[in-house]
């Protein structure tokens, strides 16, 4: 929250409501999240978003995503090792980002970013080109 307004939906939130977007390309934010899963996924543990989310108890209106688990099945995110949900939110977090920054671009009339940086002032500095999404 900034003051009273909502800047983020969440991971399970926003998962789910990119997962449903229609008319769905290469830059749509789901299809970077199954991008970016894949370039963090361990070499021998693809994480790979479910085909859709489910839910998890009676009277609960959350839907939940979910990981195709190495036998098939889904695994909703939730219930994945703890491990696993650090990857997620780093991936949710470049994906977020990414996506709002683009928005704002748009909405500003201005050319996305292509680099990325740390803040100024702290200890050492990096920065890193952006891929072409």
């Amino acid at each position: 929250m900034v003051g009273d307004r909502s800047v983020c939906n969440g991971l399970l939130r926003d998962w789910v409501s990119w997962q449903r977007e229609p008319d769905q390309d290469e830059r749509s934010p789901f299809h970077l999240l199954t991008a970016v899963l894949d370039g963090l996924s361990p070499p021998r543990e693809l994480l790979r978003p479910g085909a859709k989310p489910v839910r998890l108890a009676v009277g609960e209106s959350i839907d939940y995503p979910t990981l195709v688990s190495h036998d098939g099945e889904p695994i909703p995110v939730v219930h994945a090792s703890a491990a696993v949900q650090r990857v997620l939110a780093l991936s949710y977090l470049l994906v977020w980002t990414w996506s709002e920054h683009l928005q704002a671009a748009r909405l500003l009339r201005q050319e996305p970013t292509r680099r990325v940086s740390n803040a100024p002032g702290t200890s050492r500095r990096w920065s890193m080109r952006l891929p072409t999404w």
